[in-house]
């Protein structure tokens, strides 16, 4: 029997290839193979990918690009129209006055046609800043978010019209700026509906002066061209496969199927151990009901409470529980549902907190399911009004309610279709995985076990997958290049027998090769809690005049 044992790390793999021959075990070779980490690291040893900052530049260069090819366009369309001269002085000497007077004076009565191009000219040029629904949802108070609302503030308070009308009495000494705000004119953070409102405004009030010329074809052509913005998109490929059938992708956690899964599937795992006894049981079906109605409710439930409404006495325990405190202390519940059904409010910064209270209850099970697939779906905030009150029957106010609601992110390991194959054999008490149909709800719904799929066998391995994740791919390559090396130097005899190279090959993976960013964040900075505190150890045995040493380092810290 031939084996060969890997330990991928993430910047080395150990291997060994071993023989057993009727109990005598041979090593034949061992080796490491030694290469860069996937991504690269800043002084504080944070991460960055390799392709990060070519990626910018391209960003940068895509961007300055578009911002030139939008100016030549609204520049062309109003010298088509009249509305900029054709001649390059007199351009050259309109694009010379100062624009935040003209927009001023846009509200309230006529300018030429030139004077009014030289505002469209300077709207397009800085069109503000277009806010994403998800991205930016509950960020109002911090950073530039917080500058643009203090801004909106202002210019109302102001009793301005319009963000030019308030930056041009602001340049005419006639508003004196805040502590807080630029001395000048420009350097503001400004947000979009800002310029559309003012674009609105102006060329209502232009539109009545020149008629002929500025028609409502015209007005849909340069808004177009100001205010178009390609759509902010998650790309579907870089969203996981579905675990059980490959062609689909993964369902969203925040998908009300994937929480009744997630919640029925805790309930069906749970053992109850009672501790007089030495009994261990899975719940009765009246129990499970019990569970998953009080979990369907609430955001999560502790075991105490539980045990309260199962009526159980103190000496039951549950096995997800652990007296040593390194257990779990609760189980969680409906998330989705009870952010929905969060009273209304406003805080004590004015903005809009809760959904829809007790109201949300009342919903049918497919208005509430549409609910949550437009809060999923839809970046455009607009859209999403409109399909909550078309689609699900919200007034305005109860559908800009349900859009402050931050639903939690991420995927699970199926697809909804194979979620909603599982879900009815699960809600019979079935678990997810067992032996056959009568315990498996994996089985009855057609399904196998992995370790019960056929698998695809190769001499040697092929392209690794293109994971998101930069450390694992970068490792996958690396072990695609020793096993094949391996496979071709050291089993060529096997492979020209007909055999299979190796009879069983072992994987051992290091904790960060397989740890997600976050998590790999979390372990520098534990990392570095420890060696600091092993470096304040190191000092006190030092300062005592005594020799520093591992063990006494481990001493110390045990006694502390």
């Amino acid at each position: 029997m031939r084996t060969l044992g890997l330990d991928i790390g993430t910047t080395s793999i150990g291997w060994a290839l071993i023989e057993d021959t009727k109990g005598q075990e041979r090593v034949i070779a061992t080796g490491v193979r030694i290469f860069p980490e996937g991504v690269d690291r800043d002084q504080q040893g944070g991460e960055q990918a390799k392709t990060q900052t070519r990626r910018e530049k391209r960003g940068q260069r895509r961007q300055i690009a578009r911002r030139a090819r939008r100016k030549d366009q609204l520049k062309m369309l109003l010298i088509e129209h009249g509305l900029l001269p054709t001649k390059q002085d007199e351009l050259k000497e309109i694009f010379g006055l100062n624009p935040y007077p003209l927009r001023r004076r846009a509200l309230d009565e006529q300018l030429s046609c030139f004077e009014f191009g030289r505002v469209l000219i300077h709207l397009n040029q800085r069109r503000g800043f277009k806010s994403n629904r998800k991205t930016d949802k509950g960020k109002e108070e911090q950073g530039m978010l917080a500058e643009i609302s203090a801004l909106a503030g202002r210019i109302e308070g102001s009793g301005s019209r319009t963000l030019g009308e308030y930056l041009a009495r602001l340049g005419a000494g006639e508003i004196e700026p805040c502590e807080d705000e630029p001395a000048t004119i420009r350097n503001r953070h400004t947000r979009r509906d800002m310029y559309e409102h003012e674009f609105d405004a102006v060329w209502t009030v232009q539109a009545e002066h020149h008629p002929e010329s500025l028609t409502d074809e015209l007005k849909k052509q340069v808004r177009k061209i100001m205010f178009f913005q390609r759509a902010l998109y998650w790309p579907k490929s870089v969203i996981g496969r579905c675990d059980l059938e490959p062609r689909l992708k993964r369902c969203p956690v925040a998908d009300r199927a994937a929480q009744r899964f997630r919640i029925v599937q805790e309930v069906n795992n749970l053992k109850i151990i009672d501790r007089s006894t030495g009994e261990e049981r899975r719940l009765a079906a009246e129990e499970r009901a019990i569970v998953i109605d009080e979990l369907s409710k609430a955001k999560e439930r502790t075991f105490d409470q539980i045990r309260k409404k199962l009526k159980f006495t103190e000496e039951v325990r549950f096995n997800f529980e652990n007296d040593e405190g390194t257990g779990r202390d609760k189980l969680k519940g409906h998330l989705v549902d009870c952010l929905l059904a969060a009273k209304p409010g406003v805080n004590k910064n004015g903005h809009r907190t809760g959904a829809l209270g007790k109201d949300y209850w009342k919903l049918d099970e497919r208005t509430k399911d549409r609910i949550v697939a437009i809060l999923i779906d839809e970046d455009s905030e607009e859209r999403a009004l409109t399909l909550l009150q078309k689609r699900c029957g919200l007034d305005s106010a109860q559908a800009e309610q349900v859009l402050g609601v931050n639903l939690p992110d991420g995927y699970a390991s199926f697809s909804k279709h194979t979620i909603r194959r599982l879900l009815p054999h699960m809600e019979r008490g079935l678990l997810l995985m067992g032996n056959d149909a009568t315990d498996s709800a994996m089985h009855a719904a057609g399904y196998l076990r992995p370790d019960q799929r056929e698998v695809g066998e190769v001499t040697m391995l092929g392209q690794s997958p293109d994971l998101p994740n930069p450390i694992v791919r970068r490792a996958l390559v690396e072990v695609r290049k020793v096993v094949n090396a391996i496979t071709r130097e050291l089993c060529v005899d096997r492979v020209e027998a007909g055999q299979r190279p190796y009879d069983a090959i072992h994987v051992e993976l290091g904790r960060e090769a397989k740890a997600s960013f976050e998590q790999r964040k979390e372990m520098r900075f534990d990392n570095a809690k420890r060696r600091k505190v092993r470096e304040q150890a190191a000092d006190e045995i030092a300062g005592h005049g005594d020799k520093v040493t591992r063990s006494k380092i481990n001493a110390y810290l045990l006694w502390q």
